[in-house]
């Protein structure tokens, strides 16, 4: 539940902490314009990596398993902060942050026949809520996967193998939040060039942020055994067709602040804001870790790069296998 927790408060910084706004006069224009910027942000985080999301949840590192294997995983995506809302005019000021995670867990099992291996998995994030809060959070995430035997070659304490294989993995969920937020707005004085407070913008609302993606794919992967050590590597390119969708709701107050004499044009107005980001292109992934196998029990460690978006995938599980 902390690590849930410390995720929210994340993304919650996407609400209470924009950069500056460079206005003589600031409106309620304007701050739609800032509220528009952020609720494309929030999207961002989920649309554009959806494919990432999905991949988590079956850290199994041999190239195909001997006959039958059963387990879990847990670990999570690490999004740069330097994408969300890329492009934009609005600046996010995350501080030392230059990653927000987004866990997820997920069983999985698989069967071999002959040289093909069938695998499923199930998991993502279970349905949480706090009232007291105004939080709700559930994501799922499900796959299927068929491998190849393409190589397996046993030598005294080594064991090389390799294999192919094609996938389908579904990721969908959502986050709401409800309550009350405050932004400071600032302007940049034009002679020395540093950032004043001249008003705050009180959200009294709420934010939900849904996903959904279907994810398409193949991957190659090699492993080499010594002993009770087993190194293995791959490729998985793939492509999901998938997007997310912000919307913000409620009202806002904008009042100057104290000993302020600009034209701040203080009042009261309705928000209602969607705002939606899509995943395009293909995802390269590079991923690789060490597994280690003591009798029938074997314990994963996997790291993933995506050369598209610079997503890094983390994850570790344990398994049976037979």
């Amino acid at each position: 539940m902390k690590r849930f927790t410390i995720l929210l408060i994340v993304l919650s910084l996407l609400i209470i902490l924009p950069g500056a706004a460079v206005f003589a006069q600031y409106s309620f224009l304007d701050a739609q314009g800032d509220l528009v910027v952020i609720a494309q942000g929030l999207s961002d985080i989920f649309g554009p990596n959806l494919g990432s999301m999905a991949f988590l949840g079956d850290p199994v590192g041999f190239s195909t398993i001997p006959h039958f294997e059963i387990g879990a995983g847990v670990g999570f995506v690490l999004i740069p902060t330097e994408n969300v809302a890329a492009g934009s005019s609005l600046e996010y000021d995350f501080g030392e942050i230059q990653y927000i995670p987004l866990p997820s867990a997920a069983v999985h099992g698989k069967l071999k026949i002959k040289k093909m291996e069938v695998g499923l998995k199930f998991g993502g994030i279970p349905e949480l809520e706090s009232k007291d809060a105004g939080l709700y959070v559930k994501n799922t995430i499900a796959g299927v996967k068929v491998r190849r035997e393409l190589y397996d070659k046993r030598k005294l304490l080594f064991k090389i193998g390799a294999s192919a294989g094609l996938l389908y993995e579904y990721t969908g969920g959502t986050i709401q939040m409800l309550g009350r937020d405050t932004m400071p707005v600032y302007i940049e004085d034009p002679l020395f060039g540093n950032q004043f407070q001249i008003a705050d913008l009180t959200t009294t609302a709420g934010f939900e942020t849904t996903w959904t993606g279907h994810t398409l794919g193949g991957e190659a992967q090699g492993n080499f055994q010594i002993l009770f050590f087993n190194f293995f590597g791959g490729l998985r390119l793939s492509k999901t067709f998938g997007s997310a969708t912000t919307e913000l709701g409620g009202n806002a107050t904008l009042t100057a602040v104290p000993g302020y004499f600009g034209d701040v044009v203080e009042g009261t107005t309705a928000i209602n804001i969607s705002e939606k980001s899509k995943t395009e292109g293909f995802d390269t992934t590079l991923f690789g870790g060490l597994e280690v196998k003591l009798l029938i029990f074997v314990l994963t460690g996997r790291g993933g790069y995506n050369l598209k978006n610079d997503n890094i995938t983390v994850d570790i599980g344990g398994r049976l296998q037979f």
